[in-house]
């Protein structure tokens, strides 16, 4: 193991970075374009179980239980209300984090100590990346 930032290897080469990147393109999270609270409502209307309720309703309409039909599709418009609700809140909150993220996520600190199987890597860093060993072996 290293006994410090300057025993571990180099990092990619200025060249290795432009033709990775002319390759694979920017670490960035995909932009997805914000559906319209419509077309999510068609999405959750077209679910099996929502088709499978609404055609309940029917029946029940058709067989003259009327309240019954009535409160069933009450019940399922209310659900799929708040599922629509819940989908654009979850679509908010993914562009946020996005924003957040910017262009990369990084941790600028002053000294870094990190431990790997009981050794210590210690050293002075501006900017790192901040990840979780892969092992298991908990960072200090």
């Amino acid at each position: 193991m290293p006994a410090s930032l300057a025993d571990l290897p180099p990092g990619l080469s200025d060249e290795q970075v432009r033709q990775r990147l002319a390759q694979d393109g920017p670490n960035r999270l995909p932009q997805a374009a914000r559906r319209h609270p419509l077309r999510i409502a068609a999405q959750v209307l077209a679910q099996p179980m929502i088709g499978l309720l609404l055609a309940t309703a029917a029946a029940y309409a058709l067989l003259g239980s009327a309240g019954d039909a009535v409160g069933l599709l009450l019940s399922v418009l209310l659900v799929a209300g708040i599922s629509v609700v819940q989908q654009q809140r979850t679509e908010r909150v993914l562009e946020s984090l996005r924003d957040l993220a910017g262009d990369g996520c990084q941790l600028h600190i002053l000294e870094i100590a990190c431990s790997f199987d009981d050794s210590y890597l210690q050293g002075h860093a501006s900017r790192i990346g901040v990840q979780p060993p892969a092992s298991g072996n908990e960072a200090t």
